[in-house]
């Protein structure tokens, strides 16, 4: 597109006695110059520069640095069931239409042994509450058959995610004989190196990818049990965003 140049002498206008002749030739002469902005803008060429902030690409393998927003606590009558913990690179969950419209990791702890056929019938039961279709239900519990373990008490699941794929991790929970052992192996460790590594949850903890999630859809359907503003566990949710801090 080309642009014509403007030849707008302001002192001109701005000197004219007339009252009248001098507002309008103001409003002329700011219209003329919204119009030229608006024009280089939508042509892709402009004499002014602008700054945008970039986006840093967010890789999936450094969520433990990551801060945490929030945590919440289920308990089932007398029996707590687990204890979950929402993590962003920032601290923040942005609420959007999206539920998952940036990188986010959701740890869930749980505090007794569950079947992997009781947490397929428990994200079943979510879904239904959800309204998701039926053949889309199928169709994601197939797949998350395949990657759902049965749990004992201490064992982790974490799902990690992009905003878009995700990541299932799985971090089994450690005999005391175990803990021992390892931290045996960090005193070891750094008795060679001098680095204080006991903490280090690389390890302490055992854990592993065990599936991934190459389906948006699906993403945000599993992210929306605990995310989505029609939860069945509204209170939870606003503890796990950080909405009731």
């Amino acid at each position: 597109m080309v642009i014509k140049k403007l030849n707008i002498n302001c002192s001109e206008h701005v000197a004219s006695n007339n009252p009248t002749r001098k507002g309008l030739s103001l409003f002329l002469f700011f219209s003329a110059l919204l119009f030229c902005e608006k024009t280089l803008s939508s042509s892709g060429t402009s004499s002014i520069s602008i700054v945008e902030t970039p986006v840093t690409h967010t890789t999936l393998t450094n969520w433990e640095s990551w801060k945490k927003i929030g945590e919440a606590q289920l308990s089932w009558l007398f029996f707590d069931v687990y204890k979950s913990t929402l993590y962003s690179p920032t601290g923040r969950y942005i609420q959007a239409r999206d539920i998952t419209p940036h990188p986010i990791a959701l740890d869930i702890k749980y505090q007794r042994t569950i079947s992997k056929k009781q947490l397929l019938d428990a994200t079943e039961e979510q879904w239904n509450e959800l309204k998701y279709p039926q053949d889309k239900q199928i169709e994601w519990l197939e797949i998350l058959g395949t990657i759902f373990p049965n749990l004992k008490e201490g064992d982790r699941l974490v799902y990690v995610t992009d905003g878009e794929l995700g990541k299932i991790y799985f971090i089994e929970a450690m005999s005391e004989s175990d803990v021992i052992r390892q931290k045996e192996v960090a005193l070891e460790t750094e008795a060679i190196s001098k680095k204080k590594i006991i903490g280090d949850k690389k390890i302490i903890d055992d854990k592993k990818v065990i599936g991934e999630i190459a389906d948006e859809e699906l993403n945000d359907a599993f992210l929306a049990i605990w995310l989505s503003p029609k939860s069945s566990y509204p209170d939870l949710r606003s503890q796990l965003i950080g909405a009731s801090q």
